[in-house]
C-alpha cells in the first residue's frame, strides 16, 4: 500500500442524506447523488483567536480555537430532477403531488397491480404517466378505464410482466366528448366549466398551471378545444365542482361549446412556501462530499461531512443563449471528516436519474410579466422580450452559538426573502411608468424539454430600478429588478410567494 501524493477532483462524489433530526443521520433515508459544476466555501472555517500579553519579549502566543462556522454550496444544471426533492429543504414545505404510487406487475395485457388501497385514488380518464419497466409499452403516457383498490386498468396495450418496480403519477384528465366548455364573459375571468366531471377531483390547487389540449387538433375525434385561444398554459385562480376559474392565459379565451374530447393536463409535482405555520416544514441534511483515496488500494473514499445542514439560498440563473443552472448553499451546525480506514455513512446509494440541461434558447415555452388584473386573463405586459434572469430565495438563516459548542447547536430561520433582476428590451415609456407607480404585477415562465416541463410563478411582486440603459450601437435595456412577496394580497388563495411546479408529461404542443 503506497500513499498518493495527490488528488483530483475529477474523482470526487457529492450526495445528500435527509436527517431524522438537526444534526442526527438517518440510515434509513437513501444518498442522493448530485451532480455540482462548482463548490463555494464547502465545509469548516475556524476561528482562532492569538494570545498578545503585554511581556517584554514583544511577541505574540499560540491562539486558541474559539468558533467554528459550517457551510457548503455548489453550482449545478437545471434538470427535471435537480431541484423537488431538496427544494423541500428551500421551501421548508413538502412537496404536494398529485397521486402517485408504485407498480410491480402487468397483467391481462391492460392492468397494472398497485399497492392496495392506492389503485382507488385513479378514476376513468385520468391520464398517468409510468416509468420504470424494462418494457417501453408499459411506460409512457396511460389512459385510465377504471380502477379497483389494487389494480389500474388502461386502454393501451401493455406486456405482461412481473417483478419490476415502476412509478405512476397522475398528469392530467381527458373529458368525454362535450363535457369541457368555456365561458367568457368580458369583464371577468373567464372559466373551463364541466357538466359531468367533478373538477375538485382533479387535485389542483388555486395558483397553478394547467396546459389544455393534446397533440390531434381533429374536429369531433381531437383530443383539444377547437378554439385555439382556449388551449395552452392557463393558471387556476379558484376550483369548484363544475368550474375552473382562470386568470392567466397566453391569449383571451373565447365561449366555446365543447364539441370533442379534450385532454388537460397538469402538474404531478408542486412546491411552494407555505402561508399556514402547521404546514412550515424544516428540513435538514448531512451532505457527503468524497475526496478520493488517500492510497492505491482505493479501498474506502476519504469523505468531509456537512451535518445539520439547512437550505440558505437558492438562486435559479436564466441567460441568452446558455443552459440554465442554479446556485445552492446550506448553513450547518458542524463538519466531520472521515478517513480512508473509516466506513462511509451507511444508507442506499440508488443510480442518478440521467436528465437534461435545460436551455434558454429552445426549452422557454412562456415568459410573461404583467400587470394584475382583476378582470382580464391577458393583462399589460411589462416587456416583449429579455436577455437574462435570475432570483434568489434566501431562508435568512443565523446560526445558535452558545458556550460549550463549538459550531452551532440549532438554525434559525428568518422571513422567507424572494427577490431577483432581469435585462429587458426596452419599447416604450409604460414599463417605466409601471414601474414608478408600484404596480402589482406577477411573473411567471415555462420551461419544457422532451414533453417535460418546470414552472415558476410569483403572483405578486414589486418592481424597482427601470433606467434604460442607453448606449451606442446597441438596443436600449432596462435593468428591472423585482422583490416578490406572498399573493394574498391578490387573492387569499394565493398565500405563497413562489411556486415551483414539475410536469411529468406534456404534449408536444406545449413545447418552446
Amino acid at each position: 500500500m503506497a500513499a498518493v501524493n495527490k488528488i483530483d477532483s475529477n474523482v470526487t462524489g457529492l450526495a445528500y442524506q435527509e436527517e431524522t433530526s438537526l444534526g442526527v443521520p438517518n440510515t434509513g433515508n437513501p444518498w442522493i447523488e448530485l451532480e455540482p459544476n462548482s463548490y463555494s466555501d464547502f465545509g469548516p472555517q475556524v476561528t482562532n483567536v492569538a494570545r498578545a500579553p503585554i511581556v517584554n519579549d514583544r511577541q505574540r502566543k499560540k491562539g486558541v480555537l474559539t468558533d467554528l462556522d459550517a457551510s457548503g454550496g455548489f453550482s449545478g444544471d437545471l434538470t427535471q430532477e435537480a431541484l423537488p426533492d431538496v427544494g423541500q429543504g428551500v421551501f421548508y414545505a413538502d412537496l404536494e403531488p398529485k397521486d402517485q404510487t408504485t407498480s410491480d406487475e402487468v397483467t391481462l395485457t391492460t392492468t397494472y397491480t398497485v399497492p392496495s388501497a392506492t389503485g382507488s385514488n385513479y378514476a376513468a380518464g385520468d391520464l398517468i404517466f409510468v416509468q420504470g419497466f424494462a418494457d417501453a409499452a408499459n411506460n409512457g403516457l396511460k389512459t385510465v378505464v377504471s380502477s379497483t383498490a389494487t389494480t389500474i386498468v388502461v386502454s393501451e396495450t401493455l406486456v405482461n410482466t412481473s417483478g419490476e418496480s415502476a412509478t405512476i403519477r397522475r398528469v392530467g384528465f381527458e373529458f368525454a366528448s362535450g363535457d369541457l366548455d368555456v365561458a367568457a364573459p368580458g369583464g371577468a375571468y373567464p372559466t373551463y366549466t364541466a357538466a359531468v366531471k367533478d373538477l375538485t377531483e382533479l387535485g389542483l390547487i388555486p395558483g397553478e398551471f394547467i396546459f389544455v389540449g393534446g397533440d390531434d387538433p381533429t374536429a369531433v375525434t381531437g383530443d383539444q378545444m377547437q378554439t385555439a385561444a382556449n388551449n395552452g398554459y392557463k393558471r387556476v385562480r379558484a376550483i369548484a365542482a363544475g368550474s375552473l376559474t382562470i386568470d392567466k392565459s397566453e391569449a383571451a379565451l373565447v365561449t366555446e361549446a365543447g364539441s370533442t374530447p379534450v385532454r388537460i393536463f397538469f402538474a404531478s409535482r408542486i412546491l411552494r412556501n407555505r402561508g399556514v405555520a402547521a404546514d412550515i416544514v424544516r428540513r435538514s441534511y448531512m451532505i457527503e462530499r468524497q475526496l478520493g483515496y488517500s492510497d492505491d488500494t482505493h479501498t474506502i473514499p476519504q469523505a468531509e461531512y456537512l451535518k445539520g445542514a439547512v437550505p440558505s439560498t437558492l438562486q435559479v440563473n436564466i441567460a441568452t443563449a446558455d443552459k440554465m443552472t442554479f446556485d445552492i448553499s446550506f448553513m450547518g451546525t458542524t463538519v466531520e471528516q472521515k478517513a480512508s480506514d473509516v466506513a462511509l455513512y451507511a444508507g442506499a446509494r440508488p443510480a442518478l436519474v440521467e436528465s437534461e440541461a435545460y436551455n434558454s434558447s429552445s426549452d422557454v415555452a412562456r415568459i410573461n410579466m404583467a400587470q394584475h388584473s382583476t378582470t382580464s386573463e391577458v393583462p399589460t405586459q411589462v416587456f416583449s422580450f429579455i436577455q437574462d434572469l435570475n432570483f434568489t430565495i434566501d431562508n435568512t438563516l443565523t446560526a445558535n452559538k452558545a458556550v460549550g459548542i463549538l459550531g452551532a447547536f440549532d438554525i434559525t430561520a428568518g422571513i422567507f426573502a424572494v427577490s431577483g433582476s432581469l435585462n429587458a428590451y426596452y419599447a416604450n415609456v409604460a414599463t417605466t411608468t409601471l414601474i414608478q407607480s408600484n404596480a402589482d404585477v406577477s411573473i411567471d415562465f415555462h420551461l419544457t424539454k422532451a414533453n417535460q416541463g418546470i414552472s415558476i410563478d410569483f403572483p405578486l411582486v414589486t418592481l424597482g430600478d427601470g433606467r434604460p440603459n442607453v448606449e451606442s450601437d446597441t438596443a436600449i435595456m432596462v435593468p428591472i429588478t423585482f422583490e416578490a412577496a406572498s399573493g394574498a394580497k391578490i387573492d387569499q388563495n394565493l398565500d405563497h410567494t413562489v411556486m415551483m411546479s414539475w410536469w411529468d408529461y406534456l404534449p408536444d404542443a406545449a413545447a418552446a
